[in-house]
């Protein structure tokens, strides 16, 4: 889904839609190329875009950045959820001593967007993110590309910025959301490779994992990735995050070109629910993308019609793949007498799982 917003942080969303354009090349699937897309690469900074599942989704703009977004929790509503808590602010990644740069093209298609970037250290670079379906998980899928004749040996690094916290209380909410959620802490798994955020005091967990074994990993409040010291404020107004980090030791072939898949999920429960979310989708991150990119086409088939305009048909089927990636499930949802978002009472029910569709991206969900 495409999100423009004509504000940083303004309120209202306008959901772009057009002709349908080429299928982009998707790391590690081949989906139908019957598919749609929409790609752009205009002012790609000032666009907002969600990679939706029906358990968790990425929002971030669509040069590959997480900036602080949205209202009811000032500059949080962004990042990776998995509903109902938040997992993380973003993360960022950086071949040798280069973070990459802005991306410098935008693709969203039927479940998934795809990000271009300029060529980094002599690679050809793309970002691939999808949530596959009933799972509390965000792929991202890394592809470098060896435009040369002989193979490559680069180092790869992620940051990470964990920002565990419920979606409610709200930043004006007694108590809001600064008071309610505390510090993270953060740790390196080295028996399983994982990055483990915790929110201090509850059982709300956050994992990192990939498709290969990192050759190390740790934690510090100081990772940040390409974010400067000077921006860092507005994603603590309410957070109180902390840093993680993985690298990667990969070679490429000459003409070749290697995926790297990473996993964030996520549990309100247990870290055992988290890691096990985790694991399930690293067996097989690939043909979860074509499951999801097949389950969006089979949506689209269930209703027809033919128009003459091009443009008003194009938005026909994307009115269904947004109305599509606003569902969501949520387990153990707490039913509360909030009072417009003033207050944080008990709960009066508890309902096991809900499932239902949201008024819009990035804060209603």
């Amino acid at each position: 889904m495409i999100l423009s917003y004509r504000v940083r942080r303004a309120v209202s969303i306008v959901v772009t839609v057009g002709i349908l354009g080429l299928l982009a090349s998707v790391a590690g699937a081949a989906p139908n190329p019957d598919g749609p897309t929409r790609s752009t690469t205009e002012q790609l900074d000032q666009k907002r875009y969600v990679a939706a599942g029906d358990r968790a989704y990425v929002i971030g703009s669509e040069d590959g950045r997480f900036p602080p977004m949205g209202w009811h929790i000032r500059g949080e509503m962004g990042g990776v959820w998995a509903h109902p808590i938040k997992l993380l602010d973003g993360y960022w990644f950086r071949l040798g001593d280069t973070w990459l740069p802005k991306a410098s093209r935008f693709t969203t298609g039927a479940g998934y967007v795809q990000m271009r970037f300029p060529n980094t250290e002599g690679l050809e670079v793309t970002r691939t993110e999808f949530a596959p379906n009933r799972s509390p998980v965000a792929l991202v899928g890394l592809t470098l590309r060896n435009p040369g004749s002989t193979s490559r040996s680069v180092k790869l690094t992620m940051d990470a910025r964990s920002e565990i916290m419920a979606a409610y209380p709200w930043g004006w909410t007694t108590p809001n959301a600064k008071e309610f959620n505390r510090q993270d802490v953060g740790s390196y798994d080295d028996s399983t490779d994982t990055l483990v955020f915790k929110e201090s005091g509850k059982p709300w967990y956050a994992t990192i994992g990939a498709s290969v074994e990192p050759d190390k990993g740790g934690v510090s409040s100081d990772f940040w990735g390409p974010v400067r010291g000077t921006e860092r404020d507005e994603y603590l107004e309410y957070g109180n995050g902390t840093g993680g980090r993985m690298r990667w030791d990969l070679s490429v072939g000459g003409g070749k070109e290697r995926t790297l898949w990473v996993a964030v999920a996520g549990s309100q429960s247990s870290k055992a629910e988290a890691t096990s979310a985790l694991n399930s989708v690293l067996n097989d991150p690939a043909g979860l993308l074509t499951q999801k990119v097949n389950s969006r086409l089979a949506l689209l088939n269930k209703t027809q019609v033919n128009l003459p305009d091009q443009v008003l048909q194009a938005a026909f089927d994307w009115g269904k793949l947004n109305m599509a990636d606003l569902r969501i499930t949520v387990k153990d949802m707490k039913v509360r007498d909030v009072d417009e978002g003033n207050r944080y009472p008990p709960p009066v029910k508890t309902i096991p799982s809900a499932t239902g569709i949201g008024a819009g991206f990035p804060d209603y969900p």
